[in-house]
Order: structure tokens, then C-alpha cells, then sequence
């Protein structure tokens, strides 16, 4: 999800664990998004989004796991994984490198609290005006 996008989830590599079984990645990241629209129902809201302070939060702490690989990006052929040759600016699609396993552990950890730490609720917006 992404502060000013509301209602708006989306599954893929970015920002999320990395696997080579796909369905197994994209099964757990659809259980989340599942979980998070079931608790924006369930609270009466119908909006939802991340505010923007988790959204920083969570890029900083991306950005502070992303380990090695710019040296071999950096002999690769310009193109997406190195954005375009400057490998030292990449950050291999953002993802969560310490693998599908911990990063399934931490959404667990985060959803059984039951607070959407970080999430903005909200009605409606048409209803909101009445």
C-alpha cells in the first residue's frame, strides 16, 4: 500500500519478500492485504491507507537491509535491475532480503497485535459529508 493511494494494495517483489516460488510469495502478501481490508470492514471504515510516516518507516528499514549485489549489478548490461547502469542508486527492487520466511514472521507479529499499527482508517468520503 502507498500513503495517497488509498484502497489501493498491490503484490510483487517491491518492498516485499523476495522467493523464487512466486505463488508462495504472492499467496502470503494476498493473506495480509486480506487481513487489512477485513479489519477496515469489521472497524466501520472504508478507507485505508498507510499513513506517512509508517510508509517512511517502512522504506527506511528496506533501504537499511538491502546488503551487497552492486558489485555484480555494476557488470551487468544497463537495464532495470541496475537502474540503467548506476547500480550504487539501486536497491535490487526494494526488496525484503532477509527472505520470505522472517518477512511472513513480521506481517504474523504485525496482524496479531489487532491495532493496523501505522494504517489511517477512514468512512466513506461521500458518506463522510452527510
Amino acid at each position: 500500500m502507498t500513503h495517497g493511494f488509498p484502497n489501493w494494495c498491490y503484490i510483487g517483489v517491491s518492498q516485499n519478500a523476495f522467493s523464487l516460488n512466486m505463488t508462495s510469495m504472492f499467496d502470503e502478501q494476498a493473506k495480509h492485504i486480506a487481513y487489512i481490508i477485513g479489519e477496515t470492514v469489521r472497524r466501520g471504515a472504508e478507507v485505508v491507507e498507510p499513513t506517512e510516516e509508517a510508509q517512511a518507516e517502512w522504506v527506511e528499514h528496506i533501504h537499511s537491509l538491502q546488503t551487497g549485489g552492486s558489485g555484480f549489478l555494476a557488470q551487468c548490461t544497463p537495464g532495470y535491475y541496475n537502474n540503467e547502469g548506476n547500480s550504487t542508486e539501486s536497491q535490487f527492487l526494494g526488496a525484503y532480503t532477509p527472505g520470505l520466511l522472517r518477512f511472513v514472521r513480521l506481517m504474523e507479529e504485525w496482524r496479531a497485535t489487532g491495532e493496523l499499527t501505522g494504517m489511517h482508517l477512514e468512512p466513506h468520503p461521500v458518506l463522510r459529508k452527510r
